[in-house]
């Protein structure tokens, strides 16, 4: 039903509307177009009517007119709840938050920094604050371009007429991603669905930021410190010692043991002379039994003694001992070796190496070690006990030489991979290549590092510097001592190491027992292809365990074999020779304190890795879209007149008092039954001055600036259009 003065009449059961002023009753007029009566469930074109600028309406939206009520009170707000809505704040927002942003941007980096390369400790606390820092970039970061976001929606709507369905996605859009979606926005407010869109991806931001910090792969922290309980030799001891009548701690009664047991010249103590018989027993088991292991045999709880728990720790040592320098004198099928060249003369290798090694011969090791070995007994003239009976010659258990380790072995050629069939690699000659080196007996310079490691210790030989050959001579064959049962003759005769000389003697007699054992085990043949032994080099390093076959570098191999032997002297305290490291004249059978020695403690660590580029590619992609948003919203904010605005519900009741939407069927929220008609959504509104006469505009009249309906309102843009 309508009304005769064009206005739709009340829905029934509402009071009835009177009429519509006259032009001449009221002060000003706007034109508005008002929906007519519908025909047939469609819309009929909006009618442009003459309609007063101020019509009061009903709670319903009706045009009664209510009994005027007094305006409500005003309270006073508490200081603390005006100063969300202060000038300053309300104006300069988004520029605060963009520096804020950018400031935790930089802290987070400073905090990160701090952390690269430092000790993994409480992880989970570091990453905690890392978040937190990351998470207040993103919210002001966020703030600013919301509120900048706010200046584009008021720039967008006093500027064009969108669709209530474009309006509401726009004002939606930081709420909802899909209002985003809507093609009319897409459109018209790009601007303001960039912003939008920037405020939905801004927690991508912490997520990509807290895989900056990472744990890098565990590398050792090494610290220099002070250790204890660290062992050395020194064989300079044995001489000090008269290992006939032996002697013994005080306090507790312990000898010190000797590597060598020996026989006397004189029933008589105090007249007799200790001369050299045979290696000790236990110290043949102690250094054998290193062969087996292929490693030195180290004592029990030498790591926490030395070291710590949770802790590795090295520590590098420097001694004297004996040890073997290996010389290779010919390689190959038909080739002819050469002569050893020695400090003191030449000598000829004992055997032809080719002619009984592999391919030629059966052999792959060939071993011949006691040429001039001393021998037992030293004249024929001693009773059971290892006396003398009559007086003993010049060279009477006299050190001649130390017997040359001749080892004839086989290597395989390039391209041969170990380990291989024995059966077949001896039937191709040209996979075997037979070579012969000599190892003489030298007082060995070591530089050692001891490292305990998980529990265990190990000793490495980081250098080796041969001095002086252990016995300065060189074995004659087909030459005999007429004076002695010993038959060994070498030159120059003036270098024996002779009983008169009581304290060289001793030491030379205990690097004697160690070479002894050492070519004891090295001394014979392996046969192949059905691997028939005579030598138990077979069961030690010098040889493969899996082909039976020489080691493929095999001149290192044995000085480290008896290396091996060496170190493990200083299993047991009880050897002599055994000293502390921090002063090589105190033993450890005798001294209780051992010093403190530098040494080098190590832990496996994680450390942090901060990857700076990371953090700064996020960030810097972030403060950049958020400074183009601040800009755009700096632009929108001049375009609304320099005034900050806001899309809080205050600001929106204020800009939707125009006359001009009271006379649509808005339903929904007016009867509060959910969203507006659908039929509404598709009206074009904008924000602007209500339309006047050009006389009355000239009368200088404040003029009401409202949403409202295309043609009700003039905007920025379209103000002065005809």
């Amino acid at each position: 039903m309508q009304r005769p003065d064009g206005y739709p009449s009340s829905p029934p059961g509402y009071p009835a509307s009177p009429p519509a002023p006259r032009p001449q009753d009221v002060d000003s007029w706007d034109e508005i177009h008002i929906p007519a009566q519908r025909s047939g469930g469609e819309s009929v074109p909006l009618k442009s009517v003459p309609v007063p600028t101020v019509v009061p309406v009903d709670v319903n939206g009706h045009g009664a007119y209510p009994v005027q009520q007094p305006l409500p009170k005003f309270q006073k707000r508490a200081v603390w709840l005006r100063f969300p809505s202060s000038p300053w704040l309300s104006t300069y927002s988004m520029y605060f938050f963009l520096v804020v942003g950018v400031c935790f941007a930089i802290g987070h980096h400073f905090f990160y920094s701090s952390l690269d390369g430092e000790v993994v400790d409480d992880q989970l606390r570091m990453l905690r604050w890392g978040t937190a820092l990351a998470f207040a970039c993103k919210a002001s970061l966020t703030a600013a371009v919301l509120s900048a976001f706010d200046q584009q929606v008021w720039a967008t709507v006093r500027s064009s007429f969108l669709s209530v369905v474009a309006l509401d996605s726009m004002f939606a859009a930081t709420e909802n991603p899909l209002d985003m979606l809507n093609l009319e926005l897409l459109t018209k407010a790009k601007m303001a669905v960039a912003m939008a869109l920037f405020g939905w991806c801004a927690p991508a931001i912490v997520i990509i930021t807290a895989n900056t910090l990472l744990v890098a792969p565990p590398s050792f922290m090494h610290q220099d410190r002070m250790c204890r309980g660290v062992r050395s030799l020194n064989f300079d001891l044995e001489e000090a010692y008269n290992w006939t009548i032996g002697i013994s701690q005080k306090q507790s009664g312990l000898k010190p043991l000797s590597p060598v047991l020996w026989n006397e010249t004189n029933r008589d103590q105090a007249k007799s002379i200790g001369y050299y018989r045979r290696p000790d027993t236990q110290f043949w088991d102690l250094v054998q039994a290193s062969t087996v292991l292929r490693r030195p045999i180290t004592y029990d709880n030498s790591t926490l003694e030395t070291c710590a728990r949770g802790w590795n720790c090295t520590v590098r040592v420097e001694m004297k001992g004996p040890g073997y320098k290996c010389t290779e004198l010919g390689s190959g099928v038909g080739s002819e070796a050469r002569n050893l060249s020695q400090q003191s003369g030449e000598i000829s290798p004992p055997f032809d190496f080719t002619k009984q090694l592999l391919p030629l011969g059966e052999l792959s090791f060939l071993s011949q070690s006691f040429e001039g070995e001393y021998s037992q007994p030293q004249m024929e003239e001693i009773d059971e006990g290892g006396y003398p009976t009559k007086r003993w010659p010049k060279n009477f258990a006299a050190f001649r030489t130390e017997p040359i380790v001749w080892i004839g072995y086989v290597k395989t050629a390039k391209g041969i991979k170990r380990p291989f069939n024995p059966s077949k690699v001896v039937e191709d000659k040209d996979s075997l290549i037979p070579t012969l080196m000599a190892c003489e007996y030298y007082e060995t310079n070591y530089t050692l590092d001891y490292q305990y490691v998980d529990g265990m210790q190990s000793i490495k030989v980081v250098k080796r510097t041969p001095l002086s050959p252990v016995i300065n001579t060189t074995f004659q064959r087909g030459v005999k001592d007429q004076d002695t049962a010993d038959p060994t003759v070498a030159k120059p005769e003036e270098n024996y190491v002779l009983l008169a000389d009581t304290t060289k003697y001793k030491k030379a007699a205990t690097y004697h027992a160690l070479g002894y054992i050492f070519r004891s085990i090295l001394n014979g043949t392996v046969q192949m292809p059905n691997v028939d032994f005579s030598s138990l080099a077979l069961f030690t390093k010098v040889m493969s365990s899996g082909d039976s076959f020489p080691a493929e570098n095999l001149q290192d191999v044995v000085p480290s074999l008896f290396e091996d032997m060496l170190f493990s002297v200083l299993s047991n305290q009880r050897w002599a020779s055994v000293v502390w490291a921090s002063d090589a004249n105190k033993q450890v059978l005798f001294n209780e304190d051992s010093g403190e020695y530098p040494c080098q403690w190590s832990q496996p660590v994680s450390k942090y890795k901060y990857r700076a580029l990371t953090l700064w590619a996020v960030y810097g992609v972030s403060v950049l879209l958020a400074s183009l948003g601040v800009a755009a919203g700096t632009i929108a904010l001049r375009h609304n007149g320099g005034l900050r605005r806001d899309s809080r519900f205050s600001s929106i009741l204020a800009a939707t008092r125009g006359q001009g939407l009271n006379r649509v069927d808005w339903g929904g929220p007016l009867f509060d039954r959910g969203q507006v008609n659908h039929s509404v959504r598709g009206f074009k509104m904008g924000y602007g001055t209500a339309k006047r006469d050009e006389a009355e505009r000239l009368i200088g009249n404040q003029v009401p600036f409202t949403f409202g309906f295309e043609g009700e309102i003039e905007q920025k843009g379209n103000r002065h259009e005809k």
